[in-house]
């Protein structure tokens, strides 16, 4: 059933996916979360912690746990919001954006080597068809989608 081959290919993939984020991790000496924080701040500037646990697709606590790990491990610092004291607002610190050069070029550098024999039109085909795919598998279980940051 091609339904059936196109999920197990999605799992497929989100398999690699999260194995080759772990050797990158690895080969810049941090943790995957604080990875993906890592980029998705690198990507927005600085984001209100309840919006990067959206853009993360994780719980607000688990955000919060990542957040202060990366606190710990000096790659990004949180203040305050001036207007309202409850938000939080989180940022890459020197150290979190020399983590972010760090991983755009190990990514740059795999990526060259795995995709070496694609064609530019290849590569676009693959993104539009993920990015489809990513969509139609996003839970649209309530009316309000999670406020997240653009990833693009």
């Amino acid at each position: 059933m091609p339904v059936q081959d196109l999920l197990g290919a999605a799992g497929q993939l989100a398999r690699a996916q999260r194995e080759a984020g772990l050797d990158i991790a690895r080969s810049v000496g941090a943790c995957r979360a604080t990875v993906s924080l890592v980029r998705l701040l690198d990507g927005c500037g600085e984001a209100p912690l309840g919006q990067l646990a959206g853009s993360l697709r994780v719980d607000l606590s688990v955000a919060s746990r990542q957040v202060s790990q990366a606190v710990q491990d000096g790659h990004v610092e949180r203040s305050i919001g001036p207007d309202d004291r409850r938000i939080r607002t989180v940022r890459l610190t020197p150290a979190g954006q020399d983590l972010a050069a760090r991983l755009h070029q190990e990514s740059a550098d795999r990526a060259a080597v795995t995709f070496a024999d694609w064609t530019d039109d290849e590569l676009t085909a693959a993104a539009t068809t993920l990015r489809r795919l990513a969509d139609a598998l996003t839970p649209r279980t309530t009316g309000h989608p999670a406020r997240t940051i653009d990833e693009s």
